[in-house]
């Protein structure tokens, strides 16, 4: 998932508090971040070159008379989201984004949100595609194996709920009315030219279908949603009528002159069979 995000963080510098009346009624100050101590706040599910982020302006920092320091961060940020897509396009996503110090541990870095601050839809970009539903946010104490003391986390869920509109109108649509198509075939007169035809069209028509689905999701090994299923189903059952439309035309035009298949003279044959079976016993049990 790629992202834009507007980091803010916060702290209390002791040394960098001066009275403002000594120096003509400044009680703030903008600085560049790299004039000052920054915490080396990382995201661990980032994914690319091996950055963290890549910055779209370079970040700058307030600093206030009382020693309160902001750091403002404009990023432009690519993590890595797994995705469960058995119910595409109607799927709802769960994404996790962890922030953490990688050299400072709890006794030396209080990590803590500010829960002051509510994370709402507005603050997402809205688009045809993806709906922010919900953000929940908690804080993690995590032990690792080389240190002594655990390190903060904040980890941030955000859920996004896949917007199908374009989807129910492109292809689930579409494919219902070939369905019905599909039940078509079977009603056309077997001297009718096109009964063959219309079957090979709603076989290339739901693998055209099938491919629009693969495009729109991404290339992992996790289990196939369930319109892909759909569409194979669909496809196999559009083969099966190619066939059974190319017998029943080849079995309407037989002559007499011609002899019967082997292997129908033997269906045949075995169904009388069974059936006449089943005619005495129903006579002995009278």
């Amino acid at each position: 998932m790629v992202m834009i995000l507007l980091i803010l963080q916060g702290w209390v510098d002791e040394l960098l508090t001066w009275d403002p009346d000594d120096y003509g009624g400044i009680n703030r100050i903008s600085l560049r971040a790299n004039d000052l101590w920054t915490p080396d706040i990382t995201v661990y599910e980032r994914i690319g070159d091996g950055s963290a982020r890549a910055n779209i302006f370079d970040p700058y920092i307030i600093v206030n008379s009382s020693g309160y320091v902001k750091y403002f961060d404009l990023t432009y940020l690519t993590v890595y989201c797994r995705v469960d897509m058995i119910l595409f396009p109607f799927d709802t996503q769960l994404c996790g984004i962890k922030f953490s110090s990688y050299s400072y541990d709890s006794e030396q870095l209080a990590l803590v949100f500010d829960k002051s601050i509510y994370i709402k839809e507005y603050v997402f970009k809205r688009n045809g595609v993806w709906r922010l539903v919900n953000v929940d946010v908690e804080e993690v104490r995590y032990l690792y194996v080389c240190c002594p003391n655990p390190f903060v986390e904040v980890r941030f869920t955000l859920e996004l709920q896949r917007i199908g509109n374009f989807y129910i109108y492109s292809l689930g649509l579409p494919s219902a009315l070939l369905s019905l198509l599909l039940l078509a075939v079977f009603l056309m007169h077997p001297n009718s030219g096109e009964k063959v035809s219309l079957s090979v069209n709603n076989v290339l028509a739901f693998v055209l279908f099938q491919q629009m689905v693969v495009a729109n999701l991404p290339m992992s090994g996790e289990d196939a949603p369930i319109v892909e299923a759909y569409f194979s189903v669909m496809i196999t059952v559009s083969c099966l009528s190619v066939l059974a439309s190319a017998f029943v035309l080849r079995a309407y035009h037989h002559t007499p002159e011609e002899p019967v298949p082997c292997l129908l003279r033997c269906l045949i044959s075995r169904r009388q069979q069974t059936k006449n079976r089943g005619n005495i016993e129903n006579h002995r049990n009278m």
